[in-house]
């Protein structure tokens, strides 16, 4: 019953205040969930974030190998560590991991003089720290590199393609949750703003049932009093006491609209 009754027709007044109810609501809903999918998503980034530095630190700490003073560091996770070393304008990967070309260009991709940051590089995403002035053991002796100076010094990478395409992915996978959702909410709180209506509209009907009848029984004595009128009028020269059968319907007239 309740159901068939929130389907009705509602009064355009009671119409309007559904359709604001139901925007309101749901745009409260949409918000909430924007932010808490917004939330998840910020909390992912920042534990990718935090692994990524969490691994240029731990590389950063360790020795590099003997010999030209360049070593690719394994790191345990998805977060492969690159440390080239830069002397006399070119780049050394001593491990084989990366080819002579290959540490060319990833070092030629990492910004002269930035202390770290964010490269896309072979393919692939890359953060990256420049290391402090230092000094590695090579050949007969050391060879220090000065930071940022463009000719020489350690820059440590970290790959994190693995870890922003599944960033990518998760943002993907929550915008897609997003609108989902946000359809069930419109629908929602269109259908709870429809079933909050019920009582106002059963009111509303109430209250037009109760104005037409009032209107119905309120018609038959005014009728009869204005056709009994009619008859008194039509007799101007009649006494009081000819025209007493008229002024009694009037009496009755009168006393039915008192008791409604």
């Amino acid at each position: 019953m309740r159901a068939r009754e929130g389907r009705r027709a509602l009064p355009p007044e009671l119409a309007r205040l559904r359709r604001r109810m139901a925007l309101a609501s749901s745009a409260l809903m949409v918000l909430v969930l924007a932010a808490s999918l917004a939330g998840a998503w910020l909390w992912s980034a920042r534990g990718y974030a935090s692994e990524a530095d969490a691994a240029l630190q731990q590389a950063a700490g360790e020795s590099p190998l003997a010999g030209d003073g360049a070593a690719a560091v394994a790191v345990a996770g998805p977060y492969p560590v690159v440390r080239l070393s830069l002397a006399g304008g070119s780049a050394a990967d001593a491990t084989g991991g990366l080819s002579g070309a290959d540490a060319a260009a990833l070092a030629a991709a990492v910004p002269e003089g930035a202390a770290s940051g964010s490269v896309t590089a072979l393919g692939r995403e890359w953060r990256f720290e420049r290391l402090d002035t230092g000094s590695v053991a090579g050949g007969s002796g050391a060879e220090s590199f000065s930071a940022g100076d463009g000719a020489g010094g350690i820059v440590l990478l970290v790959d994190v393609t693995q870890a922003s395409f599944a960033l990518r992915s998760l943002g993907l996978a929550l915008a897609a949750a997003w609108l989902a959702g946000s359809a069930l909410a419109t629908a929602a709180c269109r259908a709870l703003a429809s079933r909050a209506l019920v009582p106002a509209a059963e009111a509303w009907e109430r209250q037009e049932r109760f104005v037409a009848d009032a209107s119905h029984e309120l018609k038959t004595p005014l009728a009869s009093m204005s056709a009994t009128l009619d008859a008194l009028t039509a007799s101007p020269d009649s006494t009081v006491g000819e025209q007493a059968r008229w002024t009694g319907y009037l009496r009755q007239d009168l006393d039915e609209m008192d008791g409604l």
